[in-house]
C-alpha cells in the first residue's frame, strides 16, 4: 500500500511580492488621497519590499495610507520557524480595536506573512521598513539610520609659551 503525501509549496520560495511605499509607517495619508484598505486582499503568503516586516508597535493614525493601520502584537519568528501571531488594527479609540490571527514564517534573511482580508475598511497591513546602514563618515549607536556626521576629536599642544595648554579641535 502506498500513501501519497502532498506538501504545500514552501512559502519562503513561493509567495507574492508587495511593493508599495504607501504601506510604510513613515507614509502619512494626505488630505487629498484616497484611503487604502486590505478587505479584498487574497489570502496568500506575501513578502514585502526591501524585506520589510509588519511593525511590532502600534503606528500612529493616518499612516500606511489608512486610518486603520495594522501591526503585529507580538514577536516575529526566528531560526526558520513559523508562528501564528495576533495582528491589531489601530483606530481612533485605541491601538487594538480589532484583532485576528495571521501566520508568519522566518526564511533566513526575511519573513513572509500569510495575510488574510481585513474584517472591514479601514484596515491596511503596514510595513516597518528596515533602516538603512550609515554611510562612510556617518555613525549612530546602532550603525543604522538616523545617522550623524562622524567627527574626530584630537588634542593639540598650542605652543611652549602656553606650557602644555591643551585645546580640543574638531574635524568634520
Amino acid at each position: 500500500m502506498f500513501f501519497l503525501v502532498i506538501h504545500g509549496q514552501d512559502p519562503c520560495s513561493s509567495h507574492q511580492q508587495i511593493n508599495d511605499a504607501t504601506r510604510s509607517v513613515n507614509y502619512t495619508l494626505g488630505s487629498q488621497e484616497s484611503e487604502q484598505c486590505d478587505r479584498l486582499i487574497i489570502e496568500n503568503w506575501y513578502r514585502f519590499q526591501n524585506d520589510s516586516n509588519i511593525p511590532i508597535e502600534c503606528p500612529p493614525l493616518l499612516r500606511c495610507s489608512s486610518t486603520g493601520p495594522i501591526w503585529i502584537n507580538g514577536r516575529l519568528p526566528v531560526a526558520n520557524n513559523e508562528v501564528t501571531l495576533t495582528v491589531c488594527q489601530a483606530g481612533f479609540v485605541g491601538c487594538c480595536e480589532f484583532n485576528w490571527q495571521i501566520r508568519v514564517r522566518h526564511c533566513g534573511s526575511f519573513n513572509v506573512f500569510r495575510l488574510i482580508p481585513t474584517p472591514a475598511c479601514p484596515g491596511r497591513y503596514c510595513i516597518a521598513e528596515t533602516p538603512a546602514a550609515c554611510q562612510t563618515g556617518w555613525w549612530s549607536e546602532t550603525g543604522f539610520e538616523p545617522c550623524k556626521r562622524q567627527t574626530h576629536h584630537i588634542l593639540v599642544e598650542e605652543s611652549l609659551e602656553e606650557a602644555y595648554a591643551m585645546k580640543e579641535v574638531t574635524f568634520s
